[in-house]
């Protein structure tokens, strides 16, 4: 359980940091296309 439940905390951040580097990635191509 212990494994898992760190395991969970992991996917959790990296969800969290790809979305946030998405969105960051977006908007510098919308202020390039501009």
């Amino acid at each position: 359980v212990y494994v898992h439940s760190k395991l969970m905390i992991v996917d959790d951040r990296a969800v969290l940091v790809g979305s946030a580097n998405i969105n960051d990635r977006s908007l510098l191509g919308c202020r390039d296309s501009e």
